[in-house]
């Protein structure tokens, strides 16, 4: 055996390791979550938010792994895994969407801080196109265009503090999104992804890749079909819905017209 294949297969044991670990503590996780909420111990609770955040370092260390697999070097000695994403993603979902309600009531709870009106106006002052930059507005259209079928785009809404924004990386989602800054406050995210994934899946992603550190930090989700959607006036919608949305949470605005695995 090759030092090559051998370190290939200590990569895939780590995935294998990884998700075997997060499938066995799952249901355990949701029973805490469960008490959690139920009962509104303090104590509960940062047992969930710890077990959580030791969930999000393992799908961070897999998806890690994963992109060292896709290299050039690597790649002819991994075997195909077809479903493998689609499973690591309905289970970072199940995650969050069980992590959820204790957030949400944890910051409920505590500080009722919110973005004022003034900052969301400031947020979304010059911004009646979803993005300004011709080269990101460019991109949007041709990832609309060249929509194959199954696929799909979510275009997000993202508001949180100046800080947190500024810590993030300029491509969490790598060639398949579009990221742009607006103001100090917001951000407008477009991803191209498999219409088939639920919205749970995707309010997952954003939570975990651009939210998870964010006490007041909130997004919206608008689901586009093909070229035509951009022609709705979907940014009005997510912009009017936005701060109803708990801080914490990410929220799909047409959930109804998503396939369901």
């Amino acid at each position: 055996m090759s030092v090559l294949t051998n370190y290939v297969e200590r990569l895939e044991h780590s995935i294998a390791r990884n998700l075997s670990i997060l499938n066995g503590e799952v249901e355990e996780f949701e029973s805490v979550c469960e008490h959690a909420v139920e009962h509104g111990e303090a104590t509960l609770r940062r047992q969930a938010r710890q077990w959580y955040q030791r969930a999000v370092a393992r799908f961070q260390e897999i998806e890690k792994v994963e992109q060292v697999l896709r290299g050039p070097r690597y790649h002819r000695l991994t075997e195909a895994a077809p479903h493998r994403e689609s499973t690591i993603l309905a289970l970072r979902a199940r995650y969050y969407q069980t992590f959820l309600p204790v957030e949400r009531q944890q910051r409920w709870d505590g500080s009722s801080a919110r973005l004022t009106s003034a900052d969301n106006h400031k947020g979304n002052e010059g911004s009646k196109s979803p993005f300004t930059t011709p080269e990101r507005m460019a991109g949007l259209q041709a990832m609309a265009d060249n929509l194959a079928p199954g696929d799909a785009l979510s275009f997000a809404l993202i508001q949180a503090d100046p800080a947190h924004l500024d810590t993030l990386g300029h491509a969490p989602f790598g060639s398949h999104g579009l990221v742009e800054r607006h103001g100090a406050r917001e951000l407008r995210v477009a991803i191209h992804h498999p219409d088939i994934l639920p919205p749970a899946t995707i309010e997952a992603i954003v939570y975990d890749r651009l939210l998870g550190r964010s006490p007041q930090g909130r997004a919206a989700i608008y689901r586009l079909h093909s070229r035509d959607d951009l022609n709705t006036p979907f940014l009005s919608a997510l912009r009017l819905n936005l701060p109803r949305v708990a801080p914490g949470t990410v929220l799909t605005l047409n959930p109804a017209t998503v396939a369901v695995a």
